[in-house]
């Protein structure tokens, strides 16, 4: 994961000093390129450990679509993940 992608979402000082409030939410696709998924994959572990060790990370939703690849269209998953 890149420097900064890594710090906006996991530098504890990072997180609270800039849109401490701001929230993220990854979404992936169940049948994308191979890159796309480990990427997400490695997110998920990461994210996962910051939190079981107690960090104050920022807040983060992980969405996965099933039966679709990288040219799925966004709005209709977001509005499915709205009404969950």
């Amino acid at each position: 994961m890149a420097g900064e992608t890594h710090r906006a979402l996991f530098d504890e000082k990072l997180v609270q000093t800039y849109f401490p409030r701001d929230k993220v939410t990854v979404i992936s696709c169940r049948q994308p390129e191979r890159l796309c998924l480990w990427v997400t994959n490695r997110t998920q572990i990461l994210h996962d450990g910051f939190v079981r060790r107690g960090k104050k990370i920022r807040q983060t939703q992980f969405i996965d679509v099933e039966k679709a690849n990288h040219f799925v269209r966004i709005l209709p998953v977001l509005r499915v993940a709205a009404s969950k």
